[in-house]
């Protein structure tokens, strides 16, 4: 009788925003080309828990969420403690081999320690790594993709790097939801494109230094309407109801828009994988296009394109529209400059501009 095979599982820890965690997925694919056999689970906060909820290659997914154990440490020491044992508890049954760990937070490398997994991966930013096993100097994300420093880990245990391509799998349950809105609103048979012009929210009370002017983003639109015959799906969030509302206000044929300031995280999604063309900010929208292939033009200011920009980048598909002043970019290493320009590195770049890209990708 063949002994059964121990199956090694692999635990990846990332609590950041949309962005990140797609940036990730290239590295959850070449995990599982090396080790077929490997279950990898995966950390993440609950708002991008359902991004990952139909990834075939994950086979199980924890919910961290700072705020929720913060606030139960301010009302109660003791409840505290016993949220954190459950919680590490549930990871520790898992018996897990690897933790690769994208935090760069000195806790997560502590807590796999402490649950006595061997191998401890990840960066060590700002001498953070000290519970790491196997760790990766870093000063910052710079000169090259957030992907390809995720990889870099990968490389560091001699893990080869094959595939580089983010990924994101849309449910059937959204993509019926969206086709019936199609129906719905008679947009059958019409280009789609899907329009992102707010987010920033990893900016804080900065993130309107992320954006392109929302007026452009009006005049551009109702271009789109008239000379293509266009629907528009405008993506947002339910803070951005005010916003919203200013732009639909300077969109002159309001039937022919679709407003997705209800719409949760995956059906945006959908949205975006039913549409031919995506023009965004630099935003969480911008990743699903980029992880479902589309085309795409985007607006880059503060942030540098090299590092979070469109992965892998192609030529073909993707327009970044961005003015290379001298101060351009002023977020480095996680640090952003205050802006002597007034915003010039995004409102310089015109609607025409913006309208003969999109041209040049719907011919």
């Amino acid at each position: 009788m063949s002994k059964k095979k121990n199956i090694q599982k692999i635990l990846i820890v990332n609590p950041f925003g949309i962005g990140d965690v797609l940036f990730s997925t290239p590295l959850i694919r070449n995990v599982k080309k090396w080790d077929p056999e490997a279950q990898i689970l995966y950390l993440c906060n609950k708002r991008v828990a359902p991004l990952l909820t139909n990834h075939p290659l994950i086979d199980k997914i924890f919910i961290y969420e700072r705020d929720d154990f913060d606030m139960t440490r301010k009302k109660s020491i003791s409840k505290w403690l016993m949220k954190i044992f459950s919680f590490l508890g549930a990871i520790h049954k898992e018996r897990i081999a690897i933790l690769i760990d994208l935090s760069m937070h000195p806790q997560f490398g502590f807590f796999g320690k402490l649950m006595g997994i061997k191998k401890r991966i990840g960066f060590n930013y700002r001498e953070r790594g000290k519970f790491l096993t196997h760790k990766f100097d870093l000063e910052g994300f710079d000169e090259k993709h957030v992907a390809e420093h995720h990889l870099d880990l990968l490389r560091l245990v001699n893990i080869p790097v094959s595939s580089k391509k983010l990924e994101l799998y849309v449910s059937e349950e959204d993509r019926l939801w969206t086709n019936k809105i199609c129906r719905t609103y008679g947009f059958d048979d019409k280009p789609l494109i899907s329009v992102a012009p707010f987010g920033g929210e990893s900016f804080g009370k900065q993130e309107l230094i992320k954006r392109w002017p929302l007026e452009k983003y009006g005049q551009l639109i109702n271009k789109i309407i008239a000379l293509h015959d266009a629907r528009i799906f405008l993506l947002a969030g339910t803070k951005e109801k005010k916003e919203m509302a200013q732009l639909l206000s300077m969109i002159k044929e309001r039937d022919k828009v679709y407003d997705a300031t209800e719409c949760s995280i995956t059906k945006i999604a959908a949205l975006v994988d039913k549409s031919s063309l995506i023009i965004a900010n630099d935003t969480g929208s911008l990743r699903f296009a980029n992880a479902l292939n589309k085309k795409i033009i985007t607006f880059f200011g503060p942030s540098d394109d090299t590092v979070y920009g469109l992965y892998p980048f192609d030529e073909t598909k993707h327009i970044v529209l961005k003015r290379n002043l001298p101060c351009r970019p002023c977020y480095k290493k996680f640090r952003l400059e205050p802006c002597r320009r007034n915003g010039a590195c995004l409102s310089w770049i015109s609607v025409e501009e913006t309208y003969a890209a999109v041209q040049e990708l719907l011919k």
